[in-house]
């Protein structure tokens, strides 16, 4: 359903964050275990068949926010963290 991807290791901790919550609502959630490239990191959700990544970012996270994107649409604007999930429920059910 969703990947977690993550640009700057620094916010690791948080990025698991992020993932426990996808998966506690239900979505299969996929992230990187070690550092990679952000295109590989992309590279791997499409192969995974993932329909929206959740980029965790150091300036949208500074002001509590994560980019959302639909693989799909190749769209991924910034959204409050406190409504990533019904923005990925919005992509993935669709």
């Amino acid at each position: 359903d969703v990947t977690v991807v993550l640009i700057d290791e620094t916010l690791r901790p948080e990025a698991l964050n992020i993932v426990a919550q996808l998966r506690h609502a239900g979505y299969k959630t996929d992230y990187s275990l070690v550092a990679q490239k952000v295109g590989k990191q992309f590279q791997f959700a499409e192969e995974r068949g993932a329909k929206c990544s959740v980029v965790i970012a150091p300036d949208e996270w500074k002001n509590g926010q994560v980019k959302i994107k639909d693989l799909d649409k190749r769209t991924d604007p910034p959204v409050p963290v406190q409504e990533m999930l019904q923005k990925v429920a919005e992509i993935v059910r669709k």
